[in-house]
């Protein structure tokens, strides 16, 4: 639990306490005088109750409450104990006795004959069958659980005290009677609302503590959901929630839970300040009754952090999948996968990835049968659904409801994530900011960052879930519509950084004011991890405001960014041109220099964000700061585009159509003022109206007509009815004009267009008329200077790998002989001095050979061993590195030294024991640039089966001499041919698909789904050209037989190959030894397979003695 929170409940507890007291004797009085005792009696039991809970709250934790305040209940208690007893236990059962019993239970630590009475009087309660009292009260729908009476609602939750406090499996189980009567005959969507019955579910036996889950994540992480329980039944909802996390603690649902309890009681000392105790005293007992039930959860919680025990995801594997969301695997399944990425979103499902069937618990619209098929026919791997959302035929989650599972896979992968997590909010520079921030970050680790327009809920609890094993940061952006719409997402996510860039106007229409959208904004620091930095714009008109909200955490780092000279992180001069900006920059009191490569002022002020999020994380900032130089804009967010029209005339396009409201236009009027048109070419906006504004929407609109008016603008057209209204005020210095259509407005366009002019589309991609109009004026082709294209071979492995769907060549065990022998001679040397041995594992793919490399170091043990894994396929490194962080490797401080390597990428080394493993994206460059100092001189390359991604005689004679120049010895080995099929064999599985496919389409008499089989083409066309390169499938058999040459026979060569020259071993390497042959291999033999080592390290196959070269 928060401390300031903890701390704020107790003097909260202890005040009510306080007003119970006096309103106790009171109440003790006027029954001696009531000619109506029964009735005190139930009141006074009820006060009792809450005010002995409350007391020992205080009494824990010494409260400042005087002695007698502490005295009050012990006559009451003297009477009940002596009267009251044995009238618990008589029939019937009323809700006096129901109060008693529940009283004795609360103080039946204070002595032992409490405790006796307390168990006798509970024994009682559960023995009873029925309860005289009405169960439900007479609004309750058939189509819903019971709506709770009063006394029915004490009679539970007493139920529940006796089953989580003393234990009373009897109570447990007829709680569970009640609710299974509750629940009967509802169906399961609405049984996921039932918030009045959360605690009682989850304290019941299965399946109703499965279905709490449910119930709790459903209520916190639906906005719509929760905010009618807290317009119904706050209180309820609470004692409800709170006792669930008594029996199930989350830190996530918690720290929910605990924000919403602070703001209730902030509202209630509000609204009672100037009211009678006894007109508030219901919500008066209900909240003592809360707040205690809060405080337990919380050292319930504690417990469960300090054990360790908390749920985790390390990554997307079947069986954790279906143990977190207690859903079954349909049709069964016969091998444990690792799936790289789920999604609910069709255009962005990844083949062997999971696809996500919305439900009705979404809010959404539910997937079809339709879009289960396409999911499949796009190569989903596996479908989570929770109805009749099936295809015929594919691999099936069963599970109760998507959208909890969804969020308890989130919530799970989080918790397991061990990285840095950075949280984005704000009205205007998320994405941008992401992505700076995502660049500067990459040269100190990977980095996972989630796609913008998946910012919403669910789209958050997606990103979480997908959160790579290897990375080392995760940027989450979240967006905001309705109020409490981002502290679920900020739970979820629980950043150490927590960044709010700007507050402007926006999501007006679920909003009274801006300072609503404030509130809601900073519900992220809720979220944010103890000892975290909330990052706050000083130059916003709603900084102090935002300021303040933040102090309510004094366990958080504040920090604060902008033109402002108080800022920690200040711009102090920004140049401005057309493509860039120059800044100077003073972090704390120490002054940096820039550029970024965007214009505009927006994009100046938005790298100051990035900066500070370097300064939180505590990152270099001299080596992080030169990335600026190479960002690009995000698409269709001020992307510069080459245009064409329908005459052929070419235009500058300036794409702004992803989103719009008053800051984003007048950023766009800015970036069009810097840029220069060609010639006599205009600056021209167009301009849709602006969503989500709300009832002032006209007004936003009309105050933009002085920006416009004052802008560098010649022309602005718009289009939609607040546009129209804006378009009346425009200066006729500029021409203007308001359309009715989109083809009216582009047929004007193509006509009035001309060569030189730039044009900026500005509007919304949820209306999408900007962005239809976008692509009917682009060829697509950004004028943007882009990152250089990288290999098709190292595209095609990069993606491979990432989806881990690669299937490596293995290694024989004859090959880890030889380097295991490799590595004992080399350390036998006498004229060894370093204790370290330190290997190149070449082409090292996702670690394939570091199981046996950590048997080698567990063997000699007295050394330290260093592992370069080099791969050109960044994505095999980060596999690699995740694979070792899953075999528990840390991060380290020990990094390669290693100079002429700074233009290739290195990932943060691990070390385990004696073993440290670095990771180096390159090929022969790399090798053949790389200067290492003497300490770490490497003695061994190690090339397993990698010799087939080199292409042409004089590159595998580069590798050979690159290896001779980097280390002492090598060891090359050739995977055998059959290994060479089974990687080609996916491929023409596809091939014999695709050729089924087309001959059934082109079959008139066949009742085939025609949509679903072309979208299968579209899918296989897409894989198979993954693998394409220079026009032929990599690992074809022609490749395999030698790349196209004919394989002379190897006859002459039958010699040792670790007794053979360089000479001789390169004379091997040159035919590439691919197809089949019958050269003898001696010890480390195998048909097809070869092995050389080179250096001062050959020794002979067969008798495996040292030789000198």
């Amino acid at each position: 639990m928060n401390e300031s929170i903890e701390q704020y409940l107790r003097l909260a507890v202890e005040r009510k306490c306080r007003v119970l007291s006096g309103m106790f004797e009171t109440c003790t009085r006027d029954e001696q005088r009531s000619n109506n005792p029964p009735e005190i009696d139930l009141k006074l039991s009820a006060i009792a109750k809450a005010l002995a809970r409350g007391l020992q709250v205080v009494e824990a934790h010494a409260g400042s409450l005087e002695p007698s305040d502490l005295g009050v209940l012990q006559s009451f208690n003297e009477t009940v104990f002596s009267d009251g007893v044995a009238d618990v236990n008589s029939a019937p059962l009323d809700s006096a006795k129901v109060a008693r019993t529940h009283y004795l239970h609360v103080v039946r630590r204070q002595n032992i004959r409490f405790r006796a009475a307390a168990l006798e009087a509970g024994h009682g309660l559960v023995s009873t069958e029925l309860p005289s009292f009405t169960p439900t009260d007479q609004t309750t729908s058939t189509q819903r659980p019971a709506n709770l009476s009063p006394d029915y609602a004490n009679y539970l939750l007493c139920l529940a005290d006796l089953s989580t406090d003393a234990e009373m499996e009897k109570a447990r189980l007829r709680l569970g009677d009640h609710v299974k009567i509750a629940f009967s005959n509802v169906p399961y969507k609405h049984l996921c609302t039932a918030y009045q019955w959360l605690g009682f579910a989850a304290v019941a036996p299965a399946p109703y503590s499965d279905i709490a889950n449910d119930i709790a994540l459903q209520v916190l992480f639906q906005p719509s959901v929760l905010r009618r329980a807290l317009d119904e039944a706050p209180w309820l909802m609470l004692q409800q929630l709170f006792i669930y996390l008594y029996v199930n603690p989350s830190e996530a649902v918690f720290s929910y839970a605990e924000v919403l309890l602070l703001e209730l009681l902030v509202t209630e000392a509000r609204l009672s300040t100037f009211s009678a105790p006894e007109t508030t005293l219901p919500g008066l007992l209900m909240s003592i009754d809360v707040c205690g039930r809060a405080l337990r959860a919380g050292e319930a919680l504690r417990q469960r952090l300090t054990e360790g025990s908390a749920a985790s995801l390390p990554f997307l594997r079947g069986s954790a999948i279906a143990k977190l969301t207690s859903g079954e695997f349909d049709p069964p399944i016969t091998q444990d996968y690792a799936y790289p990425e789920l999604t609910f979103s069709l255009s962005h499902l990844k083949r062997t990835g999971i696809f996500v069937c919305k439900d009705d618990h979404w809010g959404f619209e539910p997937s079809t049968e339709s879009e289960v098929n396409r999911a499949l026919g796009k190569g989903a791997s596996l479908v989570i659904t929770s109805d009749q959302t099936r295809a015929a035929k594919g691999q099936y989650l069963e599970v109760r409801n998507t959208f909890t599972a969804l969020v308890k896979l989130a919530l799970a992968r989080r918790a397991a994530f061990r990285g840095r997590v950075i949280g984005v909010t704000g009205s205007v520079g998320k994405s941008t900011v992401c992505s700076m921030v995502t660049a500067l970050l990459e040269a100190h680790g990977s980095v996972y960052k989630n796609i913008a327009n998946f910012n919403h809920q669910p789209g958050v609890p997606k990103s979480t879930a997908n959160i790579p094993r290897g990375a080392r940061y995760a940027v989450i952006e979240m967006g905001m519509g309705a109020k409490r719409t981002i502290l679920p997402k900020a739970v979820t996510v629980r950043p150490h950084t927590a960044v709010v860039t700007d507050i402007q106007a926006d999501h007006m229409e679920f909003h009274e004011s801006v300072a609503s959208v404030v509130t809601t904004k900073m519900e992220i620091i809720w979220g944010l991890e103890s000892g975290g930095t909330v990052l706050l714009n000083r130059d916003s008109a709603h900084f102090p405001t935002m300021h303040g909200l933040a102090l309510q955490r004094p366990d958080i780092n504040i920090l604060t960014f902008g033109e402002h000279p108080q800022a920690d992180i200040c711009a102090e001069d920004i140049a401005l041109g057309p493509s860039h900006s120059m800044l100077r920059v003073r972090v704390f009191q120490k002054c940096v220099h820039y550029t970024v490569a965007l214009p505009g002022v927006h994009m100046a002020l938005n790298s100051l964000v990035a900066v500070a999020v370097l300064v939180s994380e505590g990152v270099d900032l001299a080596q992080a700061l030169p990335a600026f130089e190479k960002i690009v804009s995000e698409k269709r967010r001020n992307q510069k585009l080459q245009g064409i029209l329908a005459n052929g005339t070419h235009i500058q396009i300036l794409d702004d159509s992803f989103n719009t409201n008053p800051a984003s236009v007048r950023s766009n009027l800015h970036v069009l003022g810097l840029m220069q048109p060609e010639s006599d070419g205009r600056r021209i906006l167009v301009l849709s109206d602006m969503g989500e504004m709300g009832e002032e929407a006209l007004h936003y609109h009309t105050a933009l007509a002085q920006d416009i008016n004052d802008s560098r603008i010649a022309m602005f057209l718009s289009i939609g009815d607040h546009c129209k209204a804006l378009d009346q005020l425009i200066d006729d210095r500029i021409t203007h004009q308001h359309f009715e259509s989109v083809t009216s407005l582009e047929k004007f366009l193509q006509a009035a267009l001309r060569s030189g002019d730039i044009i900026s589309f500005k509007g919304s991609a949820r209306k999408a008329t900007m962005v239809e109009l976008v692509k009917s004026f682009t060829d697509g082709k950004s004028t943007q200077k882009e990152p250089t294209t990288t290999p098709t071979l190292v595209e095609f492995f990069n993606r491979r790998f990432k989806e881990n769907a690669y299937n490596l060549t293995k290694i024989s065990e004859q090959e880890k002989e030889a380097i295991g022998y490799l590595v004992q001679q080399t350390l036998a040397l006498g004229t060894r001095t370093s204790n370290a041995l330190w290997l190149i594992d070449y082409g090292c793919g996702d670690g394939r050979l570091q199981p046996f490399y950590n048997l080698l170091a567990e063997t000699f043990s007295a050394k330290e061993f260093h592992i370069l894994g080099v791969d050109f396929a960044v994505e095999a490194l980060r596999a690699y590195r995740t694979n070792c962080l899953q075999e528990g490797f840390e991060e380290t401080n020990l990094a390669l030294q290693a100079g002429g390597v700074s233009g290739h990428k290195q990932l943060a080394p691990l070390k385990r024991d004696n073993i440290t493993v670095h990771f180096l994206e390159g090929g022969i460059e790399a090798l053949q640039k790389m200067v290492c100092p003497p300490d770490q001189r490497f003695e061994i390359v190690v090339a397993a089966g990698v010799l087939c991604r080199v292409l042409g005689d004089h590159c595998r004679r580069e590798m050979i001499e690159a290896f001779s120049r980097v280390a002492d010895s090598a060891f090359v080995s050739m995977p055998t041919q059959d290994e060479f099929k089974s990687i080609q064999s996916e491929f023409n599985e596809l091939r014999r698909e695709r050729s089924q496919l087309l001959a059934q389409i082109n079959d008139r008499h066949n009742n085939l789904d025609h949509e679903s089989a072309q979208l299968r083409l579209v899918a296989i066309k897409d894989i198979l050209k993954d693998a394409h390169g220079e026009g032929e499938i990599y690992y074809s058999a022609k490749r395999v037989r030698g790349f196209g040459e004919k394989i002379p026979d190897l006859k002459d060569h039958k010699i040792p190959y670790f007794l053979a020259t360089p000479a001789q071993a390169q004379e091997v390497m040159d035919y590439g030894a691919y197809s089949s042959t019958s050269v003898t291999h001696g010890a480390f033999g195998g048909h097809s397979r070869w092995m050389i080592c080179l250096g001062s390290q050959s020794f002979s196959v067969d008798s495996m003695e040292n030789n000198s070269a």
